[in-house]
């Protein structure tokens, strides 16, 4: 509205009286007595404020950076070499629990996707149907309420070489094969990501 403007007629005045009384009260709405030159100025510092990339996350103060480490009952053995590697490398390892109710572990697993920074799944004489389902259990993680991205996830692919885990390729995760006894380097860079994700929050 023109600053000093002039009511005529008693229809604009009712207009003007309306705008004054029911315009500062509406969520989102301002009521502005400037010159057109100042409102266009105004939209643009709006604008502007709009088209601003977001400031920086502050350095992270939550302490180690999380793996879920995720893997069969019958694995719980077979999958501590690398639960170890990953640890003594200064993340916080979280695998699943299997004692306990259903809906307990199941919680437990939500908070888990939801919490950790980076996925992991082994795979190595489960079914295929289960490595499927934990791979989708990841993709959906981005819907729980995360308050940061997952900075990366992987399916390591281990046990007797079959035709199917050779053949096995996926876009949605990193795939590490390696079919020998667990040698640390085979994650090298799987840790070298995490860290560069630690040091670029």
């Amino acid at each position: 509205m023109a600053p000093g403007l002039e009511i005529t007629g008693s229809r604009q005045g009712q207009f003007v009286e309306a705008l004054e009384n029911e315009a500062p009260g509406q969520p989102g709405t301002r009521l502005l007595k400037n010159s057109f030159e100042d409102f266009k100025t105004i939209i643009n510092d709006a604008l502007l404020k709009l088209l601003a990339p977001p400031p920086p996350e502050p350095p992270s103060s939550e302490g180690p950076m999380r793996v879920y480490l995720m893997h069969d009952k019958d694995d719980q053995d077979a999958v501590l070499p690398i639960e170890d590697y990953l640890f003594d490398n200064g993340f916080e390892v979280k695998v699943p629990l299997f004692e306990g109710g259903p809906s307990q572990l199941r919680e437990l697993h939500q908070d888990y996707l939801r919490l950790c920074d980076a996925m992991m799944i082994y795979y190595r004489e489960t079914s295929h149907a289960w490595l499927e389902s934990k791979l989708n259990d990841i993709l959906k993680a981005r819907g729980l309420n995360r308050t940061k991205r997952i900075c990366t996830s992987a399916v390591y692919i281990t046990g007797e070489k079959t035709p199917h885990k050779e053949r096995f390729r996926t876009h949605e995760a990193e795939v590490i094969k390696h079919f020998g006894p667990f040698q640390g380097e085979v994650l090298a860079p799987f840790v070298a990501r995490l860290h560069s994700g630690n040091e670029g929050a």
